[in-house]
């Protein structure tokens, strides 16, 4: 079970759609960002819990996904202007910054190596770009399909996306081949187990989904909660449970072995776009529409 120990307010001047809880060797940050355009980075301070750092400034447009690799060396941040940019947080350097072709980039996501960033487009298609120097090696064919989610997995073998269809589409990195779909409707939340075996899936049939990747579409737990659509999955280190953010203003821990949702947070007043948990689990991140950003302990 988790309990709200600490709520921070007016986080950004509108409202959150994502974040970031990742670890650099000792240095565990927090990256938010949203309709202002802004990223800031928050960095725990002893005796003062996370404490607000630094601003990453880059991009005109809001923000619409911040994610980090595995080993919280590289970030990289999306926007509808067009622009991936991707950050060392912990030190504000900017690596690189990708132009995208217009509204391609609302989603992005780095291999866990950090060489490769994806993103995915309006025109139905996904783009992979070498990090460093922006060299576009992968572009898939367009189609009708505009795409929701997207993730990579820990292992460096899968690329996952799902679509405003119903659709997740998994593929082989190495080649960029589908392996297989499945339907419910509108994917929203995509994400990996850390240890790549699973794959979890939030739709806006308030439905969630847990995947066999090694059989996939093989599905091993479906589940319904939420009074509204399913915006993001959270996992960690943790393989017991997981937990769901919506637009119903909550968010949700999941049993893992039974499906069942064992508590619900109602601390928000507005939609709930991120979910994360820390490295281990034991504390989770909510960020919201209502510009604030809660913070949970387990108990």
């Amino acid at each position: 079970m988790f309990r709200l120990v600490h709520k921070v307010e007016d986080v950004h001047s509108d409202g959150i759609l994502t974040s970031c809880w990742s670890k650099k060797g000792s240095e565990e940050y927090i990256v938010t960002a949203g309709l202002d355009n802004n990223m800031i980075v928050w960095q725990r301070e002893r005796g003062r819990g996370f404490v607000a750092t630094r601003l990453l400034e880059g991009h005109i447009g809001p923000v619409a996904c911040t994610k980090a690799t595995p080993d919280g060396r590289y970030m990289v941040s999306a926007s509808t202007d067009n622009l991936m940019n991707v950050w060392d947080p912990t030190t504000g350097e900017q690596f690189s910054s990708i132009q995208c072709d217009p509204m391609e980039n609302s989603l992005a996501v780095l291999s866990p190596d950090g060489d490769l960033v994806v993103t995915c487009s309006r025109h139905g298609k996904f783009l992979v770009f070498k990090m460093m120097t922006g060299e576009r090696v992968y572009e898939s064919e367009s189609t009708t399909r505009y795409y929701y989610s997207l993730d990579y997995s820990p292992d460096g073998k899968y690329i996952a996306v799902g679509s405003n269809e119903g659709i997740v589409y998994l593929y082989d990195t190495e080649s960029y081949q589908l392996i297989g779909s499945a339907h419910t409707r509108s994917i929203r939340g995509l994400t990996f187990s850390c240890d790549s075996k699973l794959l979890f899936s939030g739709s806006e049939d308030k439905n969630i989904k847990v995947w066999d990747i090694g059989s996939f579409p093989n599905v091993i737990s479906s589940s319904y909660g939420h009074l509204s659509f399913v915006t993001d999955i959270a996992v960690s280190q943790n393989p017991d449970v997981f937990a769901s953010a919506s637009s119903d203003h909550t968010v949700k821990i999941w049993d893992m072995a039974t499906g069942r949702c064992i508590q619900t947070l109602a601390d928000h007043v507005s939609h709930v776009w991120s979910a994360n948990f820390n490295h281990d689990g034991t504390r989770l991140l909510s960020v919201s529409d209502d510009e604030t950003m809660n913070f949970y302990r387990e108990i």
